[in-house]
């Protein structure tokens, strides 16, 4: 008996804590209306799918292409979907365009940082010591990137990690690097008027997790909005930058509750608001674009 209702009181306490997770753990916009109304069509990469929804007739989705999608970066000026088959021997992953659409960054295996020059076809390594994360475009001539520092595991066996290092800025011409610090800040996307790049710190405690702005004329980081979990990747801002939307895990009890590893949702962020919306629930997301207006797309194949 009393076996009995120690596991009652565990079951009751468990349930306690996931509801409390429900209402604050998702930024506690989890299945809360959106209080404004969101314009253009997005475009995103699941890892097996290429979806698109247009804000007009959200939430229905339609399906653009099936199978892996291998990046999705849109030119606008090409009116097009760049694609990089022709560069898949390079391993790559992480796709930033820069400013003027001409060049494509990327991370490569082994820790190193590439950009390809899509009118010359030509591929150039600019640095071997890149974290896996997102490099990001300043200018047409700088990028961004997190650095990886190796932390020795057995000196003995060659056996290391890699851990959090600190923001690089790189000049592509010059290939000089300067230091920024910031180490454990994950670089997002650069925001349409070309001031911000979106971050975020991911951490292992759920309440640290926070998003931040580094402004890039002064390269100054401040924390924005502090939105509680583990994992939040994944930016895409809207045309007008006054939104953005990223991916974020759920609390790992939540996802366990519903049978599941890890459950992601995407949240639509109001920087007028200052608030995040769950936009679409148990979901993922890789990359995408957010455009004005729906559009037939069409390959740019490099």
């Amino acid at each position: 008996m009393k076996k009995l209702l120690l596991s009652f009181i565990g079951l009751v306490i468990i349930g306690l804590v996931g509801i409390f997770i429900l209402k604050t753990g998702n930024c506690g916009m989890l299945q809360q209306q959106i209080p404004f109304e969101l314009k253009g069509t997005v475009y995103y990469a699941t890892g097996t799918e290429l979806i698109c929804f247009t804000f007009k007739t959200f939430p229905k989705m339609e399906i653009i292409k099936k199978g892996w999608v291998f990046g999705t970066l849109f030119s606008k000026k090409r009116q097009k979907m760049i694609n990089l088959k022709n560069f898949r021997n390079l391993h790559m992953g992480l796709l930033s365009l820069s400013p003027d659409e001409d060049k494509v960054a990327f991370y490569s295996m082994k820790n190193k940082l590439g950009v390809i020059y899509l009118k010359e076809g030509k591929v150039e390594i600019l640095a071997e010591d890149c974290k896996y994360a997102q490099p990001v475009w300043i200018s047409n001539n700088e990028l961004l990137y997190s650095k990886a520092v190796w932390k020795p595991t057995n000196e003995e066996r060659d056996e290391y990690i890699t851990i959090d290092g600190p923001i690089i800025k790189i000049n592509i011409n010059t290939k000089q690097k300067i230091e920024l610090g910031y180490k454990g800040i994950w670089l997002g996307a650069l925001s349409p008027n070309k001031q911000y790049v979106i971050c975020t710190r991911n951490s292992s405690s759920w309440e640290s997790c926070a998003i931040y702005l580094l402004h890039v004329p002064d390269m100054k980081l401040t924390k924005f909005a502090r939105c509680p979990g583990l994992i939040i990747t994944c930016f895409i801002w809207s045309p007008d930058g006054k939104y953005f939307i990223f991916k974020k895990s759920r609390h790992p009890l939540i996802s366990l509750l519903h049978g599941a590893f890890d459950i992601q949702d995407l949240y639509v962020y109001s920087l007028e608001h200052k608030k995040a919306y769950c936009l679409i629930e148990n979901t993922s997301l890789f990359d995408g674009f957010w455009l004005e207006e729906c559009i037939e797309l069409e390959d740019y194949i490099v």
